[in-house]
């Protein structure tokens, strides 16, 4: 049956000639709906600024109440500032709780919710009315599967789905984190799937209501979980089907989940999204065989992003994708997150920060060989160096046998939320990473007003223009020559005017829009039958693609090459 209660005092109000705001009372019957009010509120915060907002919970049991009671403390951190009140009542039925009245100087949003009985099917039906000054729009159901926005537009239900997310800190988890806000304000629903990090796992909820599950699957090697095929199958389709998703976004090639996630969204008939973050080779054993997952993997999906051009090229050579399904979309910046400091620095000490995992990929080794000639070479000048990982050791060395102890400060692991404090304390910021697709710590660095300095390599040429960048090879000597170019330039920069230029270049709701553009184009693509998914994968061969030969393997110096029964050499054709 449908509940919904109006005020006693409707027909005296009407007599009276006065307008009444009538408040209905929402009956809850799972989490997602507390989800679709908050959505509903920034929808009309957008278009008209409300006063109050005021709703009665209707709850069936206490364990119910409990669980939203909870719910209702992250919803009211959802509301938007200009909203002046929030007023949310908790009950079970009642009639005694059914009428409360507003003046006209106060409009409400009116919430009708029940559930409708219609031969023979029993389902939730949604019809919001707002009222303010007069006018009423109504809304359909928000938990449709492609719904209608509350301001015109369609709207999508999107998994992300990928191995690295928060509390981990990285390029790619900024990218997840950052998109889906922007798309949960552009009316979307918005999932995201990781595993475990160490105590953080089941659901939880982030800023905006973006809900989070952390499925407990453990790492085994650099946040990858242990690829299992089938086993994250029962998980994966649970969670499509609670959620109604429409599309399935993965990202990063070498997340074994984000794999196995979009195989399995593919079987059952999704459509599915893949970005690519990184760049990788063609020789050695690892690239070869990441590049074999990946193509088995991107033979059926339907769209593709990437972070640059240098990334496109390189995703299309490995997989063997049609340059048409391949669409460029940058990441981006929080320029409100990340600005400059108030007061520009003297120049009399010049201080390089350097914020990056200390790994091999990101040009620890480089730093090792770099900072003791430049700290030679310029007196004034000091580092900071903010991050973790193996090569620390290393740079811990280096600082030792130089006696640099007091020029360069080892800051360990920061923090996102202090990584900004980190950069307006210093002049330069240098990145020597070997690869790089797109590099958002130098987008986060030229926001905060800090010249960069950094490798020439993959798509960082395409990251910033030149007068904010001095760009160099992978070279000590040149890196450092490059360091010294930066200093006589630091008296040109003027960190303000450098971060208003960031504001222009790079947005996150630019990159929403546009990613909103990849979703419509895959949600059109044609549907396939299951042998013509099957013919897609077998395009690559019945099991890894044909193996003309067998590459050269380098023996270790004690072992005989004359292996009896084994050949080295290639098998002809």
């Amino acid at each position: 049956m449908f509940y919904h209660f109006y005020s006693k005092n409707d027909y005296r109000a009407e007599k009276e000639k006065k307008e009444c705001f009538t408040e209905s009372l929402l009956a809850i019957t799972n989490d997602n709906y507390v989800d679709a009010v908050a959505r509903l509120l920034f929808k009309a915060e957008a278009s008209k600024p409300f006063v109050t907002f005021s709703c009665e919970l209707i709850c069936f049991s206490e364990i119910r109440l409990w669980f939203f009671s909870r719910e209702l403390r992250l919803l009211k951190n959802w509301v938007p500032l200009r909203m002046k009140h929030l007023e949310v009542y908790l009950s079970k039925i009642s009639s005694s709780t059914c009428n409360r009245w507003f003046s006209k100087e106060s409009p409400i949003f009116c919430f009708r919710w029940g559930l409708n009985r219609y031969k023979g099917y029993l389902g939730p039906t949604f019809d919001m009315t707002a009222y303010s000054g007069g006018w009423q729009q109504h809304f359909l159901h928000p938990r449709s599967m492609i719904s209608t926005d509350v301001m015109g537009g369609p709207t999508h239900r999107i998994l992300m789905v990928s191995d690295f997310f928060y509390p981990n800190f990285g390029g790619v988890e900024n990218h997840i984190y950052y998109l889906s806000q922007c798309l949960l304000k552009l009316g979307h629903r918005v999932v995201v799937l990781t595993h475990a990090y160490g105590n953080r796992s089941g659901v939880r909820y982030m800023t905006g209501g973006l809900k989070v599950y952390y499925i407990p699957w453990r790492p085994f090697l650099m946040q990858n979980t242990l690829p299992t095929f089938y086993g994250t199958l029962p998980i994966i389709r649970t969670i499509l089907i609670r959620e109604k998703i429409s599309l399935v976004h993965g990202h990063q090639a070498f997340s074994t989940l984000c794999h196995e996630a979009l195989m399995h969204a593919r079987t059952m008939g999704y459509k599915v999204v893949f970005t690519d973050h990184s760049l990788y080779g063609f020789a050695d054993v690892g690239s070869i065989h990441m590049n074999k997952v990946l193509q088995f993997t991107l033979a059926d999906v339907n769209q593709v992003i990437c972070v640059s051009h240098t990334s496109k090229e390189n995703t299309v050579l490995r997989s063997g994708l049609p340059p048409e399904k391949v669409f460029v979309i940058p990441n981006a910046v929080d320029t409100a997150m990340f600005k400059p400091a108030r007061s520009r620095l003297n120049y009399d000490k010049i201080i390089i920060v350097v914020v990056s995992r200390l790994v091999y990929r990101k040009g620890a080794d480089l730093l090792v060989e770099v900072i003791p000639e430049v700290c030679r070479l310029c007196p004034n000048v000091h580092f900071i160096i903010g991050g973790d990982g193996p090569k620390r050791v290393r740079l811990e060395e280096m600082r030792e046998k130089h006696s640099l102890q007091d020029r360069v400060e080892m800051l360990g692991a920061v923090p996102h939320a202090q990584v900004q404090s980190v950069l307006i304390s210093g002049h330069i910021f240098l990145n020597s990473s070997l690869t790089e697709a797109f590099c958002i710590a130098i987008l986060e660095a030229a926001s905060c007003g800090l010249l960069t300095v950094s490798t020439r390599v993959g798509g960082v040429p395409e990251v910033l223009p030149d007068d904010m960048i001095v760009l160099a090879e992978p070279m000590p000597s040149d890196m450092v020559q490059a360091i010294k170019k930066a200093i006589h330039m630091l008296p040109q920069i003027d960190p303000q005017e450098m971060h208003l230029r960031m504001k222009d270049l790079y947005s996150w709701y630019d990159v929403a829009r546009r990613t909103e553009v990849v979703y419509d184009r895959a949600l059109k693509c044609s549907d396939e039958n299951l042998l013509e998914h099957l013919s897609r994968y077998l395009t690559f061969g019945a099991w890894a693609d044909d193996i003309d030969e067998v590459p050269d393997i380098k023996l270790p110096f004690y072992q005989d090459e004359d292996v009896e029964g084994i050949s080295w050499e290639p098998k002809p054709k």
